[in-house]
């Protein structure tokens, strides 16, 4: 028998689903950036693919087939637990992932240039990176935060109460620019950022920015990190663009790149490239808002810099 959408109440989010789950296997992957013109749909394309004039129709009725049966299961479930006394608690991740329907659909909801994580704590040193888009707030609250709402009632519909994991993401969340793996390049957001003319006001000015802003890079840090590799790790990845000042080459900017870059001999590199990357004092994306970096103090950048300008820094 034919499942339609209206069988399962789920009309608005079931069709996206299944033809997301149909590219999915088409492709082979959920990164929906490789489905080629199906990498951006809208909601009128989601509808013309799953039309019951849709070549691909018979496919896309086999997902609804299978959601039909688990909500059927999962409801008939809930209800017996709740006959015998017994309340069943859902578990809701504050993050979707990166390659999801959600995303996929709604991308406007999403800030898939940041990632969601945590700063450095007594479990990781390095802090976290949970490679999650963040979200767009200022955009959902446009329609009362719909997206949510509907989230939540669909969870509703099983479960008698929820358990939001990382419920304080809801008021803050620590954010990491999409291009790093580690999470200490991150910062809570929403935050106040220190402002240009603060730092000018305090003796900090465009020339100490651009040494506080990229990675401290000298010959003696690359032989503290390196040792003997530490010419290899100039050759390929750096270039000298001052007397005993390096900067990595553009392929290798960040350490998503770097990573990508890599080849199994040099795995050994890694730690120490990132390392690299992270030793900057301050965060800056648009030149004007900069936010310290977290344990910023711990940094040969930091620790290296002059000593008037130390007081400045740790207000």
């Amino acid at each position: 028998a034919v499942v339609s959408t209206q069988s399962t109440g789920n009309k608005d989010w079931l069709p996206a689903y299944s033809l997301f789950c149909y590219f999915r296997d088409r492709f082979n992957t959920t990164d929906f950036s490789q489905w080629g013109e199906h990498a951006v749909i809208t909601k009128e394309q989601v509808e013309s693919l799953t039309a019951p004039t849709s070549p691909n129709h018979r496919e896309i009725l086999f997902n609804y087939f299978i959601q039909f049966h688990l909500h059927k299961q999962l409801l008939n479930a809930s209800e017996y637990a709740k006959t015998k006394r017994v309340g069943l608690k859902g578990d809701l991740p504050i993050g979707v992932n990166r390659f999801s329907v959600d995303t996929w659909i709604n991308p406007h909801l999403f800030k898939t240039n940041k990632s969601t994580g945590a700063p450095p704590d007594a479990f990781s040193d390095l802090g976290q990176n949970w490679n999650f888009p963040t979200y767009a707030w200022d955009v959902m609250a446009k329609d009362n935060y719909a997206w949510w709402k509907s989230r939540l009632g669909q969870m509703q519909k099983y479960f008698h109460c929820f358990r939001i994991d990382h419920i304080l993401g809801f008021f803050r969340i620590w954010e990491i620019p999409y291009e790093h793996v580690i999470g200490l390049l991150g910062h809570f957001s929403p935050t106040v950022s220190v402002k240009l003319w603060e730092l000018n006001a305090n003796g900090i000015y465009a020339h100490h920015l651009e040494r506080l802003t990229t990675p401290y890079i000298r010959h003696h840090t690359l032989n503290n990190l390196f040792g003997s590799s530490a010419g290899h790790v100039i050759d390929k990845f750096l270039e000298e663009y001052q007397h005993n000042v390096f900067r990595f080459k553009p392929q290798f900017s960040t350490q998503k790149k770097i990573e990508a870059s890599l080849s199994k001999e040099e795995e050994y590199l890694k730690d120490g490239l990132f390392r690299l990357i992270e030793n900057i004092v301050l965060m800056t994306e648009d030149g004007e808002n900069f936010y310290p970096r977290i344990e910023m103090m711990k940094t040969s950048s930091f620790q290296e810099v002059e000593d008037y300008l130390k007081p400045a820094l740790q207000r």
